[in-house]
């Protein structure tokens, strides 16, 4: 297996063609946050282009920079690829990075920027969207409990069947009396 590897090269952005046919939407709002994040803490993941320089991975970013008027972005430019490869790259880059969050993990990771001070809006995530996913784990919480709950008054009203061999009559009558008086329904088979 051969693995590529890339070089990064600093290419104008008046030079970068747009892929006519992207299926990915990049919304104002989300070019207003790539922008605000590049501006304040770097262009530090580089588009990926084809050897027509037509963009195959970082729409979004090279819309940003744009919206910048930055001259020149960081880049790796493919070569390699076959038009047919580059197209299944496109693919693959939106399709493989879509993926879950681990609420939990997310939100203490959030909670901790934003207890230092940090400012919030750098994360990608604005105050709405910080609120929905708090609600959402909130709900989800509520849930399990719920869960929770139905499934420890499940257990507490399942039977239990405890086979015990006794040596005397006593002993069976102390454990009968003990039981009982715990609440525990007795039954006695020889």
């Amino acid at each position: 297996m051969s693995i590529y590897k890339a070089d990064i090269e600093w290419v104008k952005v008046s030079s970068i063609k747009p892929y006519l046919n992207n299926y990915k939407k990049h919304p104002q709002e989300q070019i207003d946050k790539l922008a605000l994040a590049i501006e304040k803490t770097g262009f530090d993941v580089p588009v990926i282009l084809d050897k027509n320089l037509v963009l195959i991975a970082g729409e979004g970013r090279w819309l940003a920079s744009k919206k910048l008027k930055l001259a020149e972005i960081p880049c790796i430019i493919r070569r390699d690829l076959s038009d047919q490869e580059a197209n299944a790259k496109r693919i693959s880059n939106n399709v493989l990075g879509v993926t879950s969050f681990d609420d939990v993990l997310l939100l203490a990771e959030l909670d901790t920027l934003r207890d230092q001070g940090f400012e919030m809006a750098l994360t990608g995530f604005s105050d709405k969207e910080l609120l929905a996913l708090q609600a959402d784990l909130e709900k989800d919480l509520v849930k399990n409990q719920k869960h929770l709950l139905k499934e420890t008054e499940e257990l507490a009203e399942a039977q239990m069947i405890l086979s015990v061999k006794l040596n005397d009559e006593e002993e069976l009558k102390a454990l009968y009396d003990e039981l009982s008086s715990r609440n525990f329904k007795v039954s006695i088979f020889n």
